[in-house]
């Protein structure tokens, strides 16, 4: 038969075997043969009230309520929905081609309320279940029980006979529905859990098994012929022989169901069945602690040389009930562990921790301290420091100044011995707190470094940069002053400016125009004593923002060389080129013209033109030319002619001058008689 796992949401159940087809939602189901099914999904017990009851219907539903049913959450299109075991089985039913029959295992918590209503259930099932319509189930037996039935080829007799004692220390319930008629039978673990020594338990399952065994042969001699793929094998008449071990695990899980399900009555049956030696009582602590139950738990704890696991130990202390966990601790041998501390410190419980730490003699880890910073608790972190013998490292102290609590950093830094690092001051100065800055500034001893300053800058927080400012010995280095220009932020260079004796450079001033804000630049030059370069201006010029480059020529004693005109030419924006021309008492050049001119801009053609005190040659006109720009050319020549001009009438002028002279009598001569 095809074996078939159906899971619902949130469990964990794993399956090993790849041969077993796993599915998700009731669209899921195959339509074949019969198959074998195995149901995992959180279950609960439902009954259902019936409305408009009478009176004597009332008084009989009291004293003789309706069976319950089994209700079980699974994945849907929409997610996820409960849905009742009727509907479930006859869904699998449906699908199952006529006069099939399925075999169909639920390992639900409270899957015996499958079993009320089988008589609702269409065609042919062998329905098995694993513990009582009252009580819940646990993963590990559930998986236990699914791992024994799936892991090898056996028919599920032999299954039922390999696993018989187990079976009974479950509550297992199995029934054959076939043919429409209904034979059940189930096992109880009571008269187990009532035993006074482990002597009475074979001959109580031997008794058992016999009861199974006539079952099983009763409906085999009726249905075998019908149904050769339900009864393909004879029932062994005698059963699994158990060895000591075997009869302790039925005790066990006995035990840890009884636990599970705890009730007013339980109490007593777990005190008998821990007559027994040497069973397996971890798991049952484990539900101790968790339902807070101290009487049963010293009861466990008390049971021959129970050794109380760290997992137990995890759940006491997460449990947060001091008496339960100083009932473990004082019971328990096993040393605590890091994560012990760890779990005791994320629990957040003062009283909880000191007890965990009153017993422990395990050193506390760094990771430790780290863990109870990140807590923020400043009465958990004091009750770690004050147990602590570890040195507090610098990522612990990293950690406490990102944390950003300050009766936390004040905490670890008292206790701590260690030299506060640079990268610790930049932690600080990152976190842009000013109270955790000057705790940090106030506690170091260390010289604060550039790249702490460029940090700081960086911050762009002038609360803090001050503080740093005003705790720091170092010079402040050129790539500093460029960092605040880069920045952009006027209140945080004027407070490294206001600091810093160092002599601005010229590759500063260029920064500072590169960085085109004119409060920058002008902060810049107001503080610099640097003459400015011709580099300086050519940076000006090619910025491209007047307010910029006039500042620069403001503050500039620097002669305008030729090739910042150039430049102004090259980067032809007229009011850059104006304010050069104007500020400029460098005389103009034929290469200054011909670059003028090559640009092939009119107006920034004529503005060299106006200004040049050079005269137009004949070659400008050949440039003009090479432009083929008429306009260009147009005025080159006008300039020409006009220089022609000029010169034509110059030379007249010296002419007429000469003759004038040739005409005057020479000095003395017709004088006479005057």
């Amino acid at each position: 038969m095809q074996k078939i796992l159906f899971k619902g949401p949130n469990i964990s159940m794993k399956n090993e075997n790849p041969d077993i087809k796993e599915i998700k939602t009731l669209a899921d189901l195959p339509s074949s043969t019969g198959s074998e099914y195995f149901i995992y999904a959180h279950g609960s017990e439902f009954f259902y009230k019936p409305t408009n009851l009478g009176l004597w219907g009332k008084i009989k539903s009291y004293f003789m309520p309706e069976p319950s049913y089994l209700s079980m959450s699974i994945f849907s299109d929409e997610g996820t929905t409960s849905v009742l075991d009727i509907t479930l089985l006859n869904k699998i039913q449906n699908n199952t081609i006529a006069n099939q029959c399925n075999i169909v295992h639920i390992f639900s918590c409270h899957s015996g309320a499958a079993q009320h209503h089988l008589d609702w259930i269409q065609g042919n099932m062998v329905l098995c279940t694993y513990n009582k319509a009252s009580d819940a189930n646990i993963t590990l037996l559930a998986q236990n029980n699914y791992d024994a039935r799936t892991q090898n080829d056996f028919s599920l007799i032999e299954y039922i006979r390999d696993n018989f004692h187990l079976l009974v220390a479950s509550d297992f319930s199995i029934s054959y529905k076939l043919d429409d008629q209904i034979y059940s039978f189930s096992l109880s673990a009571n008269k187990i859990k009532k035993m006074q020594s482990i002597e009475e338990l074979p001959a109580f399952l031997h008794k058992e098994y016999k009861a199974f065994v006539k079952f099983y042969k009763n409906i085999h001699a009726k249905y075998h012929e019908s149904y050769p793929e339900i009864f393909n094998l004879n029932i062994e008449t005698k059963p699994q022989e158990l060895t000591y071990d075997d009869l302790i695990r039925v005790f066990s899980r006995a035990l840890t169901l009884e636990t599970y399900n705890f009730n007013k009555f339980s109490l007593s049956k777990i005190e008998t069945m821990l007559n027994q030696k040497g069973l397996y009582t971890d798991n049952s602590i484990g539900d101790a602690i968790e339902q807070g139950n101290s009487e049963l738990l010293i009861c466990l704890l008390n049971y021959g040389n129970t050794k109380v696991s760290t997992y137990n130990l995890d759940k006491a202390i997460e449990k947060g009930d001091l008496a339960i966990l100083k009932a473990v601790l004082e019971h328990s041998t096993t040393k605590i562990e890091l994560y012990n501390l760890d779990k005791a410190i994320e629990k957040g419980d003062l009283a909880i921790l000191k007890a965990v730490l009153k017993h422990s003699t395990t050193k506390i880890e760094l990771y430790n301290l780290d863990n109870a910073v990140e807590k923020g608790d400043l009465a958990i972190l004091k009750a770690v420091l004050e147990h602590s013998t570890t040195k507090i490292e610098l990522y612990n102290l990293n950690k406490a100044i990102e944390k950003g609590d300050l009766a936390i950093l004040k905490a670890v830094l008292e206790h701590s011995t260690t030299k506060i690092e640079l990268y610790n001051l930049n932690k600080a100065i990152e976190k842009g707190d000013l109270a955790i800055l000057k705790a940090v500034l106030e506690h170091s001893t260390t010289k604060i470094a550039s790249y702490n300053l460029d940090k700081a800058i960086e911050k762009g927080d002038l609360a803090i940069l001050k503080a740093v400012l005003e705790h720091s010995t170092t010079k402040i280095a050129s790539y500093n002053l460029d960092n605040a220009v880069e920045k952009g932020d006027l209140a945080i260079l004027k407070a490294v400016l206001e600091h810093s004796t160092t002599k601005i450079a010229s590759y500063n001033l260029d920064n500072a125009v590169e960085k085109g804000d004119l409060a920058i630049l002008k902060a810049v030059l107001e503080h610099s004593t640097t003459k400015i370069a011709s580099y300086n201006l050519g940076k000006a010029i090619e910025k491209d923002d007047l307010a910029i480059l006039k500042a620069v020529l403001e503050h500039s004693t620097t002669k305008i060389e030729l090739y910042n005109l150039s430049k102004a030419i090259e980067k032809g924006d007229l009011a850059i080129l104006k304010a050069v021309l104007e500020h400029s008492t460098t005389k103009i050049e034929l290469y200054n013209l011909s670059k003028a001119i090559e640009k092939g801009d009119l107006a920034i053609l004529k503005a060299v033109l106006e200004h040049s005190t050079i005269e137009v040659g004949s070659s400008n006109i050949y440039t003009a030319e090479e432009t083929h720009n008429l306009d260009v050319i147009e005025l080159v020549k006008k300039y020409y002619n006009s220089t022609i001009n000029t010169i034509t009438s110059e030379e007249n002028t010296i002419d007429t001058t000469l003759t004038v002279v040739e005409e005057v009598p020479a000095l003395g001569e017709g004088t006479e008689g005057v």
